[in-house]
């Protein structure tokens, strides 16, 4: 069964018997940081110099990835470029038997286009990875099966519930 709540309609739709999900919060998100949260950060008193070390450790590791097959893979996986198609895997195996993924140009040029779109967000957007940073979503509990000040918590460390 599934329950909408009166400010969870869009529209009226009488007739349409399916419901399309888009996404879940199923698993945690990595934290970036934009222009908009730095000004606040800043505005709170964060210093500076915080968030151009954060800057700098992400262009050295965009840097790393052209340069080293691992980092490449690495890279890739971290950022979910081509994970489906098996790139990053493909890429440590090559280095596994001793062949260096950067030399196909097919594969170097795949790792180009994702470290530059990856510069072109950090240089624009201040999309700025945060290491051990994760996205939550707040949700609340209807059923009240939380107490005041708990949470739960998708994390890819914890097990699930069964």
């Amino acid at each position: 069964m599934v329950c909408v709540r009166r400010s969870m309609w869009k529209f009226d739709a009488h007739e349409a018997g399916d419901i399309e999900i888009c996404g879940m919060a199923d698993k945690p998100l990595q934290l970036f940081l934009n222009r908009p949260l730095i000004k606040i950060l800043e505005d709170l008193g964060v210093p500076e110099e915080s968030f151009i070390a954060l800057q700098d450790a992400a262009v050295s590791k965009v840097k790393d990835a052209v340069d080293h097959a691992l980092d490449a893979a690495d890279f890739l996986e971290r950022e979910r470029i081509a994970e489906a198609l098996g790139f990053p895997d493909l890429i440590r195996n090559m280095h596994e038997i001793g062949i260096d993924g950067l030399e196909d140009v097919f594969l170097q040029t795949t790792v180009e286009a994702a470290t530059k779109l990856h510069m072109r967000d950090l240089k624009y957007r201040g999309r700025i990875p945060v290491e051990k940073g994760l996205k939550l979503f707040g949700i609340m509990d209807e059923t009240g099966y939380l107490k005041e000040d708990e949470i739960i918590l998708c994390h890819p460390d914890t097990k699930r519930l069964s």
